[in-house]
């Protein structure tokens, strides 16, 4: 089993689920750095007007037009949370040792936007700022990056996310389902209990 310590108490379990960044578990586990690097992510907060229904609930930006590369469309996936106000979040990968300004960024995500027919009269609500957020995964890493995660699931230590295993779970639901999936295939947990 595991137990974990925080400032806030002891936690025991039998299996422990980390969406930390793949690096930080590592090094905590083994006190050594893992020699991976990782982009940081700035998230703005936006509510619209409008926006066209090309959308989607996940709209992914391969344009060579502004930073951003993701929005995902929350009204869109839980409406019960809107009063029919479309709101959302766009997602900018920060270049490494880069810097990032969240009205910036917004100016340049509002103007693709209403440039392309996307969306109108969109307003920045908040950002927040997660260092580490994204594995930076290089050509010739891929054995670094295979022992890292081997080690750390050799620990008992189910890795999911983005900083766990690249995959990007943008709903609550997709996260409950996708652990349940890595505990069932490590036996950790008896497929009845999902």
């Amino acid at each position: 089993g595991f137990h974990v310590v925080s400032e806030k108490g002891t936690y025991t379990a039998d299996a422990l689920v980390s969406s930390a960044p793949i690096g930080t578990i590592y090094k905590m586990l083994t006190g050594e750095d893992a020699g991976l690097q990782s982009l940081d992510l700035l998230t703005l907060y936006v509510s619209a007007d409008t926006l066209d229904d090309r959308t989607g609930n996940v709209l992914y930006n391969f344009s060579r037009e502004g930073a951003w590369k993701r929005a995902t469309i929350y009204s869109r996936i839980y409406p019960e949370l809107g009063s029919g106000q479309a709101f959302f979040s766009v997602e900018i990968t920060v270049p490494l040792n880069g810097t990032s300004d969240a009205e910036m960024e917004f100016d340049a995500v509002k103007k693709h936007f209403e440039a392309v027919g996307l969306g109108q009269g969109l307003r920045l609500e908040g950002s927040a700022y997660t260092p580490q957020c994204y594995p930076l995964y290089r050509v010739g890493e891929g054995e670094r990056i295979k022992r890292v995660i081997d080690r750390v699931t050799e620990a008992g230590v189910v890795t999911i996310g983005r900083q766990g295993r690249f995959e990007y779970l943008p709903t609550a639901s997709g996260v409950i389902r996708r652990v349940g999936q890595e505990l069932e295939e490590q036996s950790l947990l008896r497929p009845a209990l999902i």
